[in-house]
């Protein structure tokens, strides 16, 4: 049997009010440890999310993950060295987070998900996720009219995502 590993992944962007674990969200590779729910936690507006579970890579993980975000155009690695989409995925899960734009809040859920290329490298994935040739954005948008109301450029590295204001 797999051992349970740390695997931490971070979030930065100073309109993050709140993340929370969507519940029964976890898909990972049949047979692998995993401690339910991640530890979740923030210093000023970097965001801590730390899932204890098992690595193994899994394609029919990384296509469910592809589906539930969107399809192929909604998922984004900004470090993945080959892959426009995951080809392999240890697991993915649900979160909900919470933006406060200028005193409105805006509820999202997303999509995170851990590669099993060498380095294991994050995916990030949502219906408001926009890939495009080395890029990235997320749209914050209003329901039900569907008013954009922030745009962000996502960057980062092998283990986390940075969200920087592009556009309001």
């Amino acid at each position: 049997m797999s051992k349970s590993q740390e695997n931490i992944v971070e979030i930065k962007c100073s309109a993050i009010q709140s993340i929370k674990f969507i519940e029964n969200s976890l898909v990972i590779t049949p047979e692998q440890p995993n401690s339910l729910p991640p530890d979740i936690s923030n210093s000023g507006d970097i965001w801590t999310i730390d899932l204890n579970c098992g690595r193994k890579g899994d394609k029919s993980v990384a296509e469910k993950f592809t589906n539930i975000s969107g399809g192929g155009a909604h998922v984004f690695s900004p470090n993945s060295t080959k892959d426009e989409n995951p080809s392999q995925l240890n697991f993915y899960f649900g979160i909900l987070v919470e933006f406060n734009l200028e005193g409105k809040k805006y509820m999202m859920n997303l999509y995170l998900g851990q590669g099993h290329q060498v380095r294991n490298n994050w995916w990030i994935g949502g219906n408001f996720v926009f890939q495009g040739k080395g890029s990235c954005i997320l749209c914050i948008v209003s329901l039900p009219d569907g008013m954009i109301e922030m745009i962000y450029k996502i960057k980062g590295g092998v283990s986390g995502f940075e969200l920087n204001s592009w556009l309001n």
